[in-house]
């Protein structure tokens, strides 16, 4: 059974009493739904059993250990169907709102709430930590902002790992996101990737250093360094500092800046004693009224950037990575106006993106029929 298969279920199905309702998301090698049950609503993470189920008991084993308003909160879980089983299924607490990517790029937040939403999450991590358990892949698509406080959870804690458990990986490396592991993870990897029994113990300072990571974005809209894949890059993030983020983007104070570089070091012991030091620190932020300003230019009302002269220009922008078509841009995105239907009323070939820059797109041609 794989993750095609169990996004299939259809609105009402039975799961040990949770009624499904709507597919929320799906992976390879499972899905999660909005279920019901007794009046009260859950998410319903659905694994392939017993493919995935250690991992999926791993999820549970960690969950069960803490209840904490900034960690997503266990509720039940089990096999289906229970003659039989093909599934394990996780039922947890449903968390309303967007993921940290959506909520950041929509909200264009201001240095302090970016201070406070980071206050949550060293939370939420130091209480993982003090149950002896590691997240393992922190990062903005395992974040979710509540629609109602406005607080930050971490989610998806099913490639974590608690002292004890057994190891459930041959790789050298454990589980995880590659734009977001540390330097001293990938120096492993490098120096002793030939032996076969070579395996990397992630540590907390993992955890803190993929935080900075997320805080890093936050600030910038940029990682601070691409998904190494070439031995280049890779010595790169091992060695090269990343650009302070005060610098990349001067809307940053330098005091959150220097922080962030601080979760970032190089080395573990110098990120700090663990999260709550990390919140301590945060909470000694000295701010003043340019914390409140959004740290980047409102697609709403930010000038576009100068039109490309020719298509070979336009696509190198692009390409570019959107760095020729000036400053990231963050908000919501107006409406376009709704224009009147016509006859043979044609609407222009050429769609301006909100960052200033167009390419040419598909014409529209509306009739009344």
């Amino acid at each position: 059974m794989n993750g095609q298969h169990i996004v299939d279920l259809l609105p009402g199905t039975d799961v040990g009493g949770f009624i499904v309702e709507t597919l929320l998301g799906r992976g390879a090698s499972g899905a999660v739904y909005r279920a019901r049950r007794g009046g009260e609503s859950f998410a319903l993470k659905l694994q392939a059993h017993p493919g995935m189920g250690s991992w999926a008991e791993r999820e549970v084993s960690i969950l069960m250990r803490l209840e904490h308003p900034n960690v997503v909160g266990f509720r039940h879980c089990g096999l289906h169907p229970e003659k039989q089983p093909i599934w394990f299924y996780l039922a947890m607490e449903l968390v309303e709102g967007r993921t940290l990517h959506r909520w950041v790029r929509e909200e264009n937040p201001s240095a302090r709430r970016v201070v406070a939403l980071m206050r949550n999450l060293a939370h939420g991590l130091d209480a993982l930590h003090g149950k002896q358990a590691l997240h393992r892949d922190i990062k903005e698509a395992n974040i979710q902002v509540r629609e109602a406080t406005g607080e930050a959870v971490l989610l998806d804690v099913g490639v974590g790992h608690y002292a004890g458990a057994l190891r459930l990986t041959q790789g050298i490396l454990p589980p995880g996101t590659p734009q977001y592991r540390s330097p001293e993870a990938l120096a492993f990897r490098r120096e002793r990737g030939r032996q076969e029994d070579a395996h990397y113990e992630a540590t907390r300072a993992d955890d803190l250093y993929a935080l900075g990571v997320v805080l890093y974005w936050m600030l910038t809209d940029r990682h601070p360094f691409e998904a190494p894949v070439t031995a280049t890059e890779v010595e790169t993030l091992i060695r090269e500092p990343p650009v302070p983020p005060h610098l990349r983007n001067p809307r940053v104070p330098e005091a959150v800046s220097l922080l962030c570089l601080r979760l970032l070091a190089k080395t573990p012991e110098a990120r700090g004693e663990g999260a709550r030091a990390l919140d301590e620190a945060l909470a000694a932020l000295v701010m003043d009224d340019t914390w409140d300003v959004s740290l980047l230019p409102d697609v709403a009302e930010a000038p576009p950037a100068p039109m490309p002269r020719d298509e070979a220009e336009e696509h190198e922008a692009w390409m570019a990575h959107g760095e020729a078509l000036g400053p990231p841009r963050r908000g919501k995105v107006p409406l376009p106006p709704v224009l009147p239907l016509s006859v043979n009323a044609r609407v222009s070939r050429r769609f301006v993106h909100p960052t200033g820059a167009s390419w040419k797109g598909w014409g529209l041609l509306a009739c009344v029929m």
